[in-house]
C-alpha cells in the first residue's frame, strides 16, 4: 500500500520533503525566468544582475519579474503543494481560518502600524554602524536592488510593485514561515518560544538586508505572535501586507513629496513618530492579548480530531 498523506512519514522525513519540493521548484522557476525574461521583457538574467535604479526600463522590469517569479516558486507554491501533499485538510494545515474574534483585524492593523515607525528607526540607527566591508557591500547590493525595484514612474509599474513587494510575499512568506516552518518547530519543541524565534530568524536570514536584519528579525517574531494569538494565519498575512504595501504607496507618493521621501528613502523619522508607534503597539497588543484566541494545544497534531483504528498500518491508504 502507498503513503496517501506524508503526514503519515516521520517528521525528519517530512523536513527532508519540503526541502527537496523548494528546491525543486526553484530549478523550476529558474528555467521559467529564463525563457520569460526574453520573452517579456527583452532581458536576459546576466541584465539585470548588476540592475540600479539608473538601468533602462526594461532591465528594471525584467528584475521584477524575475522577483515576481522566485517569490511565487520558492514560498508560495511549495508550501500550498506541501500542504495539499500533506494533510486531507491543508487549508487547516497552514491555519488558514477565520480569527477568533472580529476585533483581531483592527488590533492586528494597530499593532503593525505602530511597529513601523519603530522598525524604521531602528533601521536607521543600525545604519550608523560600521559592520565591516563585506557586510557594507551586501548591504550596498540590496540597497541598489530595492532603489530599482521602487522606480515607480507610473501607476502600471506600482500596480506590478505593489504585486511583487506587497501582495505575493505577504501571502506567500507567512505560508512559508508562520505556517510551514513554525509548525514543524513547534511539533518538537514545547511552548510557543522557540518556533517563534526560529521561523523569525529564518524571515530575517532569508531577507539578506543587513542593516535591517534585527529590524525584520523583530517583525518576524510579531507576525508568529500574531498567527498564535489569533489563531489565524490570515490575520499575520495580512500585518504583512500592512507592512510592505504600506511602505511600497509611501515611496511612489514621495516622488512629489520630499518630507515622504525623507522617511521612506532615508529612514529619516520625527522623534515623536516612533514613540507614538511604540504607545499604539503596546496598547494593541495587550488588547489582543487580553481578547486572544490561541492556536490550540493540538495544533501541530497532523490527526487531530481524527480517530485512526489500531489495526491501521502506518503509511497505508
Amino acid at each position: 500500500m502507498f503513503n496517501r498523506y506524508w503526514r503519515d512519514y516521520p517528521w525528519w522525513m517530512q523536513i527532508m520533503q519540503f526541502g527537496l519540493m523548494v528546491f525543486i521548484f526553484l530549478g523550476f522557476a529558474s528555467g521559467l525566468a529564463y525563457i520569460l525574461l526574453p520573452a517579456l521583457t527583452g532581458t536576459h538574467l546576466t541584465d539585470i544582475a548588476n540592475v540600479s535604479e539608473q538601468s533602462p526600463k526594461p532591465v528594471i522590469n525584467g528584475m521584477i519579474l524575475f522577483q515576481f517569479i522566485t517569490s511565487l516558486f520558492f514560498f508560495l507554491l511549495p508550501s500550498l503543494v506541501f500542504a495539499y501533499a500533506t494533510h486531507p485538510a491543508p487549508f487547516k494545515y497552514l491555519g488558514l481560518r477565520k480569527p477568533g474574534k472580529p476585533v483581531h483585524w483592527v488590533l492586528v492593523s494597530l499593532i503593525i502600524l505602530g511597529l513601523m515607525p519603530v522598525s524604521i528607526a531602528f533601521a536607521g540607527w543600525i545604519s550608523h554602524f560600521n559592520l565591516g566591508d563585506m557586510a557594507q557591500k551586501m548591504q550596498s547590493d540590496n540597497d541598489r536592488i530595492t532603489k530599482a525595484f521602487l522606480q515607480m514612474s507610473s501607476p502600471g509599474s506600482f500596480v506590478a510593485t505593489f504585486i511583487t513587494i506587497a501582495i505575493l510575499p505577504a501571502i506567500g512568506e507567512e505560508l512559508f514561515f508562520r505556517g510551514i516552518i513554525m509548525r514543524f518547530t513547534a511539533q518538537k519543541t514545547p511552548g510557543i518560544l522557540m518556533p517563534v524565534l526560529v521561523s523569525a530568524l529564518l524571515f530575517a536570514f532569508l531577507h539578506s538586508n543587513i542593516y535591517g536584519i534585527l529590524s525584520i528579525f523583530l517583525d518576524g517574531i510579531v507576525l508568529g505572535l500574531i498567527y498564535y494569538l489569533t489563531g489565524s494565519l490570515w490575520c499575520s498575512i495580512l500585518a504583512h501586507f500592512i507592512n510592505n504595501g504600506l511602505q511600497v504607496a509611501l515611496i511612489y507618493l514621495s516622488k512629489n513629496s520630499p518630507a515622504i521621501d525623507a522617511i521612506a528613502n532615508n529612514n529619516q523619522l520625527p522623534w515623536f513618530m516612533p514613540v507614538a508607534g511604540i504607545l499604539v503597539f503596546a496598547v494593541s497588543m495587550y488588547l489582543l492579548w487580553k481578547n486572544r484566541t490561541p492556536l490550540a494545544a493540538d495544533w501541530t497534531d497532523d490527526f487531530a480530531g481524527e480517530v485512526r483504528s489500531d489495526e491501521e498500518e502506518p503509511g497505508s491508504y
